[in-house]
């Protein structure tokens, strides 16, 4: 239904998927792609990573190489377009060393650019309001010019 509406009415779409730490990655995956193999999008897919809401049972390499398992799926059907988003704690951990080669969504509430500027978009608050939306919504705010971001969507 969203999905629809909001091609319709010409709204940039991508699709997002925010990965298990204690799920088959390679079921993740054909799951995904079977969910938006099919559709049109004009921005990157993305993955989340992230310890908030995860089970942690495996040790870090694993998980490292579970991901990487994971994101070459989704390279391999959908395209080379993949984000990853994540929090302080999920760059340090996961993405610094083992997956920094991915367009970056980071989420964080300083006031100073944490990662020196390697990021595309910058989550930086969930208390946005906007007249239509009720409650709060999450602010973020793109890395680059209007130019940069028409180069930035997916054709």
């Amino acid at each position: 239904k969203y999905y629809k509406s909001a091609i319709k009415n010409d709204f940039k779409v991508g699709f997002y998927h925010f990965y298990r730490f204690d799920r088959n990655p390679v079921k993740q995956a054909e799951f995904f792609i079977s969910q938006v193999k099919s559709k049109k999008h004009s921005l990157p897919i993305v993955v989340d990573i992230e310890e908030w809401g995860n089970n942690i049972i495996k040790p870090k390499k694993e998980i490292t190489k579970d991901i990487k398992t994971f994101i070459k799926l989704l390279e391999k059907k959908l395209g080379k377009n993949i984000m990853i988003y994540t929090n302080e704690s999920g760059y340090d951990t996961y993405i610094k060393k083992d997956l920094s080669k991915y367009k970056l969504w980071i989420c964080s509430f300083k006031d100073e650019d944490i990662i020196e500027n390697k990021w595309k978009f910058w989550q930086y608050s969930h208390k946005g309001k906007f007249e239509s939306i009720e409650g709060w919504v999450d602010i973020n705010t793109f890395n680059g010019s209007r130019q940069d971001w028409n180069k930035f969507l997916v054709k």
